[in-house]
């Protein structure tokens, strides 16, 4: 009888042990990255509007050209380029949450087997009671510790400065508040013909730029430019800009011209000889995109004004 006792609180005790060791232990925090629009694309132009839902979204133009780039949420990689080839390849980095989890399972084991045998009248009752009660109770704590990492982004700047253009280094100058500068362009067209033109013709195109706001102090880069279509080119380079003659640059398919300053009222102009692509598009036409200010460096009073698409019809 005493050896039958011993079998059940010996099984009792090592079916109390094969439970706790089955049980599992806490897992390591997990981490995530999250990704942003990049503030710019590698024109230069600045970011108007996002989302992200099932991708991420960014638009940097809306008129008179719908230009956006759409990314992977989980990777950041470049999922659409709706911007002629000037989408960033990798979205920007955004904030990495890191979670720490604490998690302590309660174990409560109670193991009380009670053996009571009943003797013959005439002999002493033996009730052996073996009562181990191993109780580990813990209270499950979960209590992730999120950890923001700010992650500086990187601007793309996309302004070849060619040797015999004179760099400015100053810092432009914008008016925060109050009354401010608006950069309009005036006029845009191509001068002689209004054609159709022959695939590889060369005209001449022109845009003038107006202040009607605030001056734009001296020291303050003003930029005009042009985004030439697809196989197009500027004969002769730096030769091929006839106004101004200095400060301007030419690296395909972008031209501009760097303005020191603009006051009140005053207009500057910009004109360019374009030898038009050898191929005709199928559409019949091709586009020049005329530009101020493309880097969005002066505040202004109205954004909205500051490019005009120009339409060659072709034949």
């Amino acid at each position: 009888m005493k050896f039958s006792v011993h079998v059940v609180v010996l099984a009792s005790l090592a079916l109390g042990l094969l439970v706790f060791l089955q049980q599992g232990s806490p897992s390591a925090g997990a981490g995530s990255v999250t990704f942003v629009c990049p503030p710019q694309d590698l024109a230069g132009r600045s970011l108007i509007n996002s989302s992200s839902t099932t991708e991420l979204f960014c638009r940097y133009q809306a008129v008179p050209n719908d230009f956006f780039c759409k990314y992977f949420l989980d990777t950041g990689l470049l999922k659409q380029d709706h911007d002629d080839g000037f989408c960033p390849p990798v979205a920007s980095i955004g904030d990495f949450v890191t979670n720490t989890p604490t998690n302590t399972p309660t174990r409560t084991l109670t193991n009380t087997p009670t053996n009571t045998p009943v003797p013959p009248t005439n002999t002493p009752t033996n009730t052996p009671t073996n009562t181990p009660t191993p109780t580990d109770t813990a209270t499950p704590t979960n209590s992730p510790t999120n950890t923001r990492i700010p992650t500086d982004t990187p601007t793309p700047t996309n302004t070849p400065t060619p040797s015999n253009t004179p760099t400015n280094t100053s810092t432009p100058t914008s008016t925060p508040s109050g009354p401010k500068p608006d950069l309009v362009i005036v006029s845009a067209f191509v001068e002689g013909s209004p054609g159709p033109f022959h695939a590889g013709d060369t005209i001449t195109v022109s845009q003038t730029v107006r202040n009607t706001g605030v001056a734009i102090p001296a020291g303050t880069t003003v930029r005009l430019s042009d985004r030439l279509p697809a196989g197009a080119s500027v004969p002769g380079g730096l030769a091929g800009v006839l106004e101004p003659t200095s400060g301007c640059a030419v690296t395909l398919p972008d031209v501009f011209c760097d303005y020191n300053g603009l006051g009140i009222g005053q207009e500057v102009t910009m004109r360019v000889k374009v030898q038009l692509p050898s191929r005709i598009p199928g559409g019949g036409v091709v586009t020049i995109q005329k530009d101020v200010d493309p880097q969005n460096k002066i505040a202004e009073s109205n954004e909205y004004n500051n490019k005009v698409q120009l339409t060659i019809p072709m034949q």
